[in-house]
């Protein structure tokens, strides 16, 4: 949790005195002229005036040489040196000329702890990482209502036909102190307005990171409407070295959250009306990057399913960002595109399933639990019995999420039994009769039908624990993609084992495969119809494999690990193999750092206690597996010696067990000195994507905007997705949302954001 701080608005001492000035109470010479008297007078035994309670001196620079007090209504500062008093007026500067002639030295002593407390508490405002725009936080200021409204819309996708109704007349009405927006072109241009702040605000932050990672992702609505979403991940602050001082931590090199993951849509585009091609999407994309200037720092792509079209067209990409003359394309020699991880297993899946449907049994038996899923969902006698019951509905299946049927199938086997229970009550009812006739062959599976579904689920299952840990930001990043790979590799080994052998249990901490085994021992001939489905996706996951192969920065991404190292090469792969890919990252980073600015190398510092406060984000890494041990018993793969100077000193590091992403970022920050250049690249990798499952959580959302609001712009569809994301990225939607607001030195206002939320999940 992030705790709330206090700031102080530092008011100027002038020195010049005002005609209302504070009046002295105790006399500190004796008066002895009429004129004097202005400056000081004794308190008149008259009855004390009733002054309102205001905030004089509440926050002034001068509050530190005075003590306040309260007398019927009346305040009274009292001199902290000499004990003289003054009482309240309209303005402090008699109390500023005393302090000044009377205490120069305290006075002087006062102003420089002041400038120093007030440099460390602009620093705590502007060093965020993501620092909110001065015209957001002019609105904030000025205009709470609008920036309420704009909040509401964007958290609660609120039509706009809500804010043009009578009953938010009357509540504008019974709200007189704040003007709240009244009509549907009011709103549109604060969106427009708003969108183009933050915008702008982020091609700021973006100017300050380097090898910024591309996410690419379509969505159809029910419409049939495309919609092409394009994101950025990236490390902030990454090529930021006077805040990356400054901040004196990793903080800065963390979300709004402060968390180890930091991801801005920067555009949904309306592709309904062209062809998905390579060169059609590329255009977009590259006017994209275009529009936030970022050309010169973009190193990767991420491509889902339907734009792997660019993959194709991968010269495309190449041949723009050589004509770029990119600097980042010139230091990393090549321009890296990956794809999902999430979609590939979607795929690999949708095979199995259909290889799957060209067997009678599983076919009719998966027909009949997607017809009780259907029915289930559409049918309101049925849903209500089975809420009475306390019985989960099955769920019913995605037409283009294909786990989503292993979801179905586990769900209907996990239940089985008291959906037969439940059935065989609910037919009972004569009111019943007609419903429950329309599900009554949905519960007609044979004991062989239900061991070949339950065989498949169990065979299958890693496809959706891989899916699931993809999700997790955690393990979302580019150093994981070998384990992820390699974990399918074994899979398909293990499968084509299955038809002769048990699987083995494996050793402590391992991954463990035995689910290809089954749990309820399973007939030879079935447990052979799911293992055929399987391995007929085989040539595909190569196909795949190999492209993963290909690229070196995912190899270079894990060496970059210290977490990972050396290890996954030599437990992941042959011998040979893993000799073959450590000179191949070798030679990779040796070409980057010889190509990359020279940078002063300072001698390396211990890992110190980590100083970054919120939930931490425990790294979530696949269970090893050992192919190494399985197929060679050779010595582990080593390194050539002659290197690059700072490459030579990180090979010579021990591997680091760090349980925390903040603790490998944080790692690499203490060492930005030792590793100038190699700090760089491997903290943009852990904020490389290998799945845009983020995306696909922002077009869930875009759904329901569309059923629920048909008629609304293309444009405004695009803003209202676009804000909501800045909203939630700048950390403006937590919950128990606090500001503070502080003057900078060039009169701009900064907004200090404190979320009190323990939620950091973030949704894109």
């Amino acid at each position: 949790m992030i705790a709330v701080q206090e700031s102080y608005q530092i008011e100027e001492l002038s020195d010049e005195t005002s005609d209302l000035e504070g009046e002295t109470l105790t006399p500190e010479p004796r008066v002895s002229n009429p004129v004097d008297a202005a400056d000081g007078s004794s308190i008149p035994n008259t009855p004390t005036r009733q002054l309102k309670v205001t905030g004089w001196m509440d926050r002034s620079a001068l509050r530190r040489h005075f003590n306040v007090t309260e007398v019927d209504g009346l305040k009274i500062a009292s001199c902290v040196h000499c004990k003289r008093e003054f009482k309240e007026a309209r303005s402090t500067g008699n109390l500023s000329k005393h302090v000044k002639n009377v205490h120069s030295l305290a006075y002087q002593n006062g102003r420089k702890e002041e400038e120093k407390s007030r440099s460390l508490s602009q620093l705590g405002v502007k060093c965020r990482s993501l620092p909110p725009p001065a015209a957001i936080t002019a609105e904030w200021k000025h205009s709470p209502g609008d920036f309420g409204i704009l909040l509401l819309l964007t958290e609660k996708l609120v039509p706009f036909s809500f804010f043009e109704g009578k009953s938010w007349n009357v509540i504008s009405e019974a709200c007189p102190g704040i003007k709240l927006i009244k009509s549907r072109p009011a709103i549109i241009d604060r969106l427009s307005k708003y969108t183009n702040h933050f915008n702008t605000a982020l091609k700021k932050v973006l100017s300050k990171t380097d090898f910024i990672n591309i996410e690419l992702d379509i969505w159809s609505d029910g419409n049939g409407r495309s919609y092409l979403a394009v994101a950025a991940s990236f490390a902030p602050n990454l090529i930021n070295d006077a805040m990356l001082t400054d901040v004196g931590s990793s903080k800065a090199l963390l979300n709004n959250h402060d968390a180890p993951y930091n991801t801005h849509i920067l555009g949904f585009i309306d592709v309904s009306d062209t062809p998905h091609t390579g060169e059609n999407l590329f255009k977009e994309v590259r006017d994209v990057m275009n529009e936030y200037e970022i050309n010169d720092r973009v190193a990767t792509i991420t491509c889902d399913n339907a734009t792997n079209n660019i993959c194709i067209h991968s010269h495309l990409v190449h041949d723009h960002f050589k004509k770029c003359k990119s600097k980042t394309f010139d230091r990393l020699g090549n321009f890296h595109i990956f794809r999902c991880g999430n979609h590939i297993l979607n795929i690999l899946f949708q095979d199995v399933v259909k290889n799957l449907k060209a067997n009678t049994k599983f076919s009719l038996a998966l027909a009949r639990i997607t017809r009780l899923a259907h029915k289930m969902k559409h049918t309101s006698v049925l849903r209500s019995s089975l809420m009475k019951a306390s019985i989960p509905l099955v769920p019913a299946a995605s037409e283009t999420r294909w786990l989503y049927i292993w979801k179905q199938v586990t769900t209907f086997l996990k239940y089985r039994q008291q959906y037969l229970t439940w059935f065989n009550n609910f037919k009972k009812s004569p009111q019943n009769i007609s419903a429950a006739s329309k599900i009554e062959r949905c519960f007609e599976q044979t004991p062989e039908e239900v061991h070949l579904l339950q065989y498949f689920v169990d065979c299958c299952s890693i496809f959706k624990v891989l899916n699931d840990t993809l999700q997790e930001d955690s393990f979302n990043h580019l150093s994981n993609a070998v384990p992820f790979y390699y974990t399918l590799l074994e899979y398909y080994d293990l499968c084509g084992d299955a038809y002769t052998e048990i699987i083995e249990l494996p050793t402590e901490g391992a991954f463990d495969f035995t689910f290809i085994n089954g749990t309820q021992n399973p007939p030879l001939d079935m447990k052979k119809t799911v293992l055929d489905a399987v391995l007929s996706t085989r040539s595909k996951f190569t196909t795949y494999f190999q492209y993963f192969t290909e690229n070196d920065l995912y190899f270079v991404a894990a060496f970059l690990d210290p977490s990972s190292k050396h290890q996954c090469f030599n437990t992941l792969m042959m011998e040979d193999e893993a000799q073959f890919r450590l000179s191949k990252v070798e030679r990779y980073l040796k070409s980057y750092l010889k190509k990359s600015e020279p940078r002063k190398v300072i001698t390396s510092t211990k890992l110190a206690k980590r100083s970054v406060r919120g939930t931490r984000h425990r790294v979530t890494k696949l269970p090893t597996i050992n192919r190494r041990e399985k197929h060679s018993h050779n010595a582990e793969a080593s390194m050539c010696n002659q290197a690059v100077s700072e490459w030579d000193k990180y090979k010579a590091e021990e591997r680091h067990t760090l349980d925390f992403k903040e603790d490998l970022i944080q790692w690499w920050y203490e060492r930005r000195g030792a590793y100038p250049n190699l700090f760089r690249l491997a903290v943009a990798l852990l904020y490389t994507k290998f799945s845009t499952g983020g995306l696909e959580r922002a077009f869930s959302i875009s759904g329901k905007v569309f059923r629920k609001k048909r008629s609304i712009s293309s444009l405004n569809f695009n803003r209202l997705l676009v804000l909501r994301n800045r909203f939630k990225g700048w950390g403006l939607l937590d919950q128990k949302l606090t500001f503070n607001f502080q003057d900078s030195d060039e009169d701009d206002d900064y907004m200090e954001c404190h979320s009190q939320s323990d939620d950091d999940d973030l949704e894109y």
